[in-house]
């Protein structure tokens, strides 16, 4: 009977589910088939340096970055774009870093051109990686140190003649610049209401480089006090100025330009009978003005770096040059120190001297 109940039952034609493959931690044995198919593997895809170049300009603009930052950022774009433009960002390696940076020196890029772009550059990846996390391990770009450029500070007296002989439209400028260590975006970018008159203060909340507007650089507001001089020398340029709101209008009422600012000094020191110093730079102002109140007046560091905008005060150090009339009247002071002392005309006669004597006059 068992034999025949067997039998039965494999030749059945009912199918009954096996209880055991719905049990779990059971295996069973794989469907026959076709195996199902495993989807392909994603490329990521990265943009050319071209398309980036928009984000990199919109990245420093969002994060309410200074002026000359973002002017700094559009200058680099517009140096690297010929080159690097249609390469993908992942594409960009130490190989071409090093061919772009032969093409500038093949240019005749200075040492501290060179500097500015790598850096930049460095710069610029790093904020793709910040986009594009899948990018991997930026190049490593090393940034040579430029070399210090020469800063030739003017004496007060040229100072003084320049202001008189300036155009109108940048003497207080001048004035401003040498005495406060205003920036030239900032005086260029400065408005009517951000100057008061009691007590007279001049707050600098923004700057322009170029056509670029935004904070001052280090993003920090101050307040800048004037004395009575310098606030009446303001007062009567407002007066002869063109209605503008701005407080250095050009001859149309405008904001003036860069470019009219660097041809008005140029001229000033053709008519004050000055040298125009090799590499001329209004910010060489600022240089001045932080020696003259660290060097000469011994204004402390802490108030000078709040005058211009420093909290660093190891910043405020690249500010301050020891001139050649600074090293004279330090030594002159130590002259002081030293009683006066004349030296005889003859050298008195010593024991050696006599007795060399005598035996050259038994010789003869």
């Amino acid at each position: 009977r068992i034999a025949i109940a067997v039998a039965l039952q494999s030749t059945s034609s009912t199918f009954r589910p096996n209880p055991m493959a719905a049990r779990p931690g059971v295996l069973s044995l794989p469907a026959t088939g076709p195996a199902p198919a495993v989807p392909a593997k994603e490329v990521p895809t990265f943009p050319t340096f071209g398309e980036f170049a928009t984000t990199l300009i919109d990245h420093a603009t969002a994060n309410q970055r200074a002026a000359a930052t973002v002017a700094a950022v559009r200058k680099f774009v517009a140096r690297a774009l010929p080159y690097f433009g249609p390469k993908r960002l992942d594409q960009i390696g130490a190989t071409e870093v090093t061919a772009w940076t032969r093409q500038l020196q093949d240019a005749g890029l200075s040492v501290g051109s060179l500097a500015f772009y790598r850096w930049r550059l460095k710069s610029a990846l790093a904020v793709a990686r910040e986009y594009h996390p899948g990018l991997g391990p930026a190049p490593r770009i090393e940034v040579a140190k430029a070399p210090r450029r020469e800063v030739v500070i003017l004496t007060a007296a040229q100072i003084a003649r320049l202001i008189e002989v300036a155009d109108p439209r940048i003497a207080t400028m001048i004035d401003l610049a040498d005495s406060l260590g205003l920036r030239v975006g900032e005086l260029r970018q400065l408005r009517r209401v951000a100057v008061r008159w009691a007590p007279p203060v001049i707050d600098v909340r923004e700057a322009v480089v170029g056509n670029v507007v935004g904070p001052p650089k280090g993003r920090r507001a101050r307040a800048v006090p004037m004395t009575a001089r310098l606030a009446a020398a303001l007062q009567a340029h407002v007066e002869r100025s063109p209605a503008s709101e701005w407080v250095f209008p050009d001859h149309d009422g405008r904001r003036m330009r860069e470019a009219r600012v660097r041809q008005l000094l140029d001229a000033a020191f053709a008519a004050a009978g000055i040298q125009r110093p090799r590499g001329l730079a209004w910010h060489w102002y600022r240089h001045s003005c932080a020696t003259r109140l660290q060097t000469e007046c011994q204004v402390p560091p802490g108030i000078v770096g709040r005058l211009l905008g420093h909290s660093d005060l190891a910043t405020l150090a690249g500010y301050t040059h020891v001139t050649h009339a600074h090293q004279l009247a330090a030594l002159e002071s130590a002259e002081t120190l030293r009683p006066a002392a004349t030296p005889a005309a003859t050298p008195a006669p010593t024991a050696a001297t006599t007795a060399t004597a005598t035996a050259s006059a038994m010789a003869a």
